[in-house]
């Protein structure tokens, strides 16, 4: 099926993006950064990543200098382990076309977005670095998800070698920040989940599980920035892209709760699964690359919980 798309007039000599996966939390923090490009960013129902012929057809007419992938289907623990299956493939399925797509026009830069959700389930030292990502399996909670996110880093690199390109890939942890389209939903980041309560509960915040796995929550507008530089600079590596601050489930609650002068009890839930222990990811390839920065969690979660306080399509 051939697509029909409206013509579009765009300044001159400016740098044209087109953004998948843009409507989510990451895409939102990152459209601002590129004020100075021109930005493409179609939705699901202008664009289904699930046909080859669509993203080919918008790519086709769009001629864009570079494609940032952003797309992904996300859910938690429970999700994952009822429908493994699904969620590899789906995850696979857009990848694919988007890279294959990009590779048939020969689109300069693609920037794709993994997850440390593909990293091994368990290694004899941490934080992990780029180079243990094809050890082990990836944790039996998340398998499907977290192979297809492998996958993207494999088939780049084989595009890459084959076809002299210089595509990349940013493989952040988990995420916290604004504009989380499941806040107040089952499906909400955990931090996004545990605010909503803060702010819409009791004085008493409950957790699932015993609140003792580690996890690296990184500032939503950190990965944009690192996201960024990446494309600015055609950056074909393959690059972590998470805080140092690696806090027990438990502790993100205590420190959210602290950073913003409350004054709520925690209680733990032991009927909810804790998932894997920990993921830590080293990011000392991109700190060292761009001199980069990461925000304090304790400074960047008292920014959050005061966007979605006081944000009136959130109250």
């Amino acid at each position: 099926m051939c697509w029909n798309y409206p013509k579009r007039r765009w300044v001159k000599d400016k740098v044209k993006i087109v953004i998948f996966g843009a409507g989510g939390m990451l895409g939102q923090a990152l459209k601002p950064l590129f004020a100075d490009s021109s930005i493409v960013a179609p939705n699901s129902h202008k664009v289904n990543l699930f046909h080859e012929n669509q993203v080919y057809d918008f790519l086709k007419h769009e001629k864009p200098d570079k494609v940032i992938n952003l797309a992904g289907e996300v859910a938690g623990i429970l999700k994952n382990r009822q429908s493994p299956f699904s969620f590899y493939s789906n995850n696979q399925r857009m990848f694919d076309n988007v890279l294959s797509s990009c590779l048939d026009l020969d689109i300069e830069y693609l920037l794709s977005c993994s997850s440390t959700c593909a990293y091994p389930d368990s290694v004899k030292n941490y934080p992990m670095t780029e180079e243990e990502l094809f050890g082990d399996l990836p944790s039996e909670d998340n398998m499907g998800y977290g192979m297809a996110k492998r996958n993207m880093v494999l088939a780049t690199s084989l595009a890459n070698k084959q076809y002299h390109k210089k595509y990349g890939i940013i493989i952040p942890s988990n995420l916290y920040g604004f504009n989380d389209k499941h806040y107040g939903l089952n499906s909400a980041h955990y931090v996004t989940s545990l605010i909503y309560k803060l702010v819409h509960g009791t004085d008493t915040v409950e957790i699932g599980g015993s609140g003792k796995p580690l996890r690296q929550f990184t500032y939503v507008k950190d990965v944009a920035r690192a996201i960024k530089l990446m494309v600015d600079n055609n950056d074909n590596s393959f690059l972590n892209c998470a805080t140092s601050e690696n806090m027990s489930i438990y502790e993100i609650a205590e420190r959210t709760i602290k950073a913003n002068n409350l004054n709520h009890k925690i209680l733990l839930n032991p009927d909810f699964p804790d998932g894997q222990f920990r993921k830590d990811v080293s990011s000392k390839k991109l700190i060292e690359k761009y001199n980069f920065l990461f925000t304090p969690f304790d400074k960047g979660i008292k920014e959050t919980y005061e966007y979605y306080k006081t944000c009136k399509k959130y109250n």
